[in-house]
């Protein structure tokens, strides 16, 4: 019984752990990753893919992803 109870508070908070792996991978604040969300809602699509795809193009992610910066932080600079 104990084990369930705690088994069903940590499928609760998945969704939310998720979304903080990916704030946290990209750099994000919460306000944009809302930002970004409700723009990627708007497109025509499926939802996550357009969230990724936004994420991507971001110019930090940029920037690492071509090789000029070690981090995202760095690339922020």
């Amino acid at each position: 019984m104990l084990s369930q109870m705690f088994q069903r508070l940590t499928l609760s908070k998945l969704p939310t752990a998720k979304k903080q792996k990916f704030r946290f991978a990209y750099g994000m604040s919460e306000r944009q990753f809302s930002n970004l969300f409700k723009k990627a809602f708007k497109m025509s699509g499926v939802t996550g893919d357009n969230m990724l795809s936004l994420m991507e193009q971001r110019f930090d992610n940029t920037i690492y992803r071509m090789g000029f910066a070690v981090s995202r932080a760095q690339a922020r600079q």
